[in-house]
């Protein structure tokens, strides 16, 4: 989609199509358990463009979306697509960042735990008995157990699926994590000398259907001629992003930004990230595709004895945000204090 258009007047168009969707999903209470949320969950956003009369710019919005969702149509399930649009358009609100970037949030927290924090070591195996609860670590070449009174699981449900859990989960709990599936994205930071793609009184956040997936100004709320692009390639589009690196290198991400402005471009620095190859993660964050029973989403939170689960997945506010991850924290935290009384 070369030609930028109001963002807002597409969702609003999208908005109406999906009117009688909304409607049903608002009368479930936005409850993914049921009749309407078991109809919605079983199809896919493209089952529902195919019998949809929908103008052209709404389904190239819907294939932009994969920036967002990290899924294209196909792969992502018409009730998560309803929900996001029931609960309002991406963009509104404030956007906020921390001052210094997001690792002071971690490092913060880590300075709090002191030489408790165990860095480079690999949880391995999960044990719980009706005192306490038991994990096998692994640190280089060395194994070794750690006993605590509860557990809180944050991983990514790629990486729970992995652990030797001698305390089975309940059925649809295992079920809830197993078949989780994760969104593949390429994420990639080019800095350059100056913002070219600077206008007046207009903020930069685009979804697109090209390769390079969604894009925006990464830096907005900075001082200086310098300035940073965030583009996010979402679902097949991360494979995309990187062809284009590998046929054309980092001056072909470049030359494809071309319709934002064109002027003197000087790249400072770039850095790419593909999450779907990183081991501990494979994927961006959580998505709920059409064959994702939807009754099992709450089977993400639920503590199971002495082992709570957090992360952006077992949020249902913020999921796929670090909103959600740090809230999902606090409530497992909430949920450890209310065990003990």
């Amino acid at each position: 989609m070369r030609r930028a258009v109001s963002a807002s007047g597409i969702w609003k168009r999208l908005t109406h199509h999906l009117a009688p969707l909304i409607h049903a999903y608002r009368l479930n209470e936005q409850r993914w358990d049921g009749p309407v949320a078991k109809t919605l969950g079983s199809l896919s956003v493209a089952d529902w463009m195919q019998g949809a009369l929908l103008p052209g710019e709404v389904r190239h919005m819907l294939v932009g979306l994969r920036g967002f969702f990290l899924a294209d149509p196909a792969n992502l399930s018409l009730l998560s697509l309803v929900d996001q649009v029931a609960s309002g358009s991406p963009g509104k609100g404030g956007m906020y960042r921390i001052v210094g970037g997001n690792d002071r949030l971690s490092d913060a927290l880590a300075s709090i735990l002191g030489n408790r924090l165990l860095l480079r070591h690999e949880v391995l195996a999960v044990s719980q008995s009706k005192t306490n609860v038991r994990v096998r670590i692994r640190a280089g070449n060395h194994e070794s157990w750690l006993r605590s009174d509860y557990l809180i699981l944050a991983l990514p449900a790629t990486r729970v699926r992995m652990l030797d859990i001698r305390s089975p989960l309940p059925r649809e709990q295992a079920a809830a994590i197993s078949t989780l599936s994760y969104g593949p994205v390429t994420k990639t930071l080019l800095q350059f000398d100056r913002r070219f793609w600077e206008k007046p009184n207009q903020r930069l956040a685009y979804g697109t259907n090209l390769p390079i997936g969604a894009l925006w100004d990464a830096n907005e709320q900075q001082k200086g001629r310098a300035g940073i692009l965030c583009l996010m390639a979402g679902g097949t589009t991360s494979a995309a992003t990187r062809r284009l690196l590998s046929r054309a290198g980092t001056a072909g991400l470049v030359r494809a930004l071309d319709w934002l402005g064109k002027g003197r471009k000087k790249l400072v620095a770039m850095q790419s990230v593909t999450w779907e190859k990183n081991p501990w993660v494979q994927g961006g964050y959580a998505v709920f595709g059409p064959k994702y029973d939807p009754t099992l989403r709450s089977w993400l939170a639920r503590p199971c004895g002495r082992i709570l689960f957090a992360g952006e997945h077992t949020s249902l506010r913020w999921q796929g945000y670090m909103n959600g991850a740090v809230e999902s924290g606090l409530r497992a935290a909430a949920e450890i204090q209310a065990l003990t009384r």
